[in-house]
């Protein structure tokens, strides 16, 4: 999976959202990361470089409104980088992809309802 040209074709099409949106789309792709994280799917590590990139598009949008909002996904974006970086060790340990699948269900919450999304039905 090429996850450069993907973020780069994504990109324009993202940016163009409203914020709503965009977080709306960081949530499901944290909801199908944790899926995949469960599942062991072997585009797990290309998925959470997926979420970083949207995250790294959407933060600045936020500000200088929404800091607080920025500093939390900005917060995602980390943890999702030591994830990425420490794959080869989580992969295979049943207990760590619980955790992380866990992780991943409450942060797409936490940006679901940070979008506003559910408050507009």
């Amino acid at each position: 999976m090429d996850v450069k040209r993907i973020l780069d074709d994504l990109r324009a099409s993202f940016l163009q959202l409203p914020t709503s949106k965009q977080l709306g789309n960081i949530a499901s792709e944290l909801n199908r990361m944790k899926n995949w994280v469960r599942s062991q799917n072997v585009h797990t590590q290309s998925q959470i470089r997926i979420c970083m990139g949207l995250v790294e598009f959407c933060a600045p949008g936020l500000l200088p409104d929404r800091v607080d909002d920025a500093a939390s996904l900005v917060d995602i974006q980390r943890e999702l980088a030591r994830w990425y970086w420490n794959w080869d060790k989580i992969q295979n340990d049943l207990a760590k992809r619980q955790e992380l699948a866990k992780q991943a269900q409450e942060w797409s919450d936490q940006v679901l309802a940070m979008s506003g999304l559910l408050e507009q039905e």
